[in-house]
């Protein structure tokens, strides 16, 4: 999001490893994501990081699950 270009690596297949996730877990972590973003950025970037997170939820639920939940 902020463009440094640091982040290299595979987020899918990295967090398709981990067992044990549930549906609650991405409402949890949206929640607390959401928290620190309207707190540290203006309220239009804030939206961009959000919208970002809540399609990699997305595709990490379609993942784990064959599914997504509106989140």
């Amino acid at each position: 999001m902020l463009a440094s270009g640091e982040f290299k690596g595979n987020v899918f297949g990295t967090h398709m490893q981990i067992q044990g996730v549930e549906m609650e877990h991405f409402r949890r972590w949206l929640t607390l994501f959401e928290a620190h973003v309207r707190r540290l950025f203006q309220p239009e970037v804030a939206e961009q990081f959000m919208a970002a997170a809540r399609r990699i939820a997305a595709s990490l639920q379609y993942g784990y699950f064959g599914r997504t939940e509106i989140i």
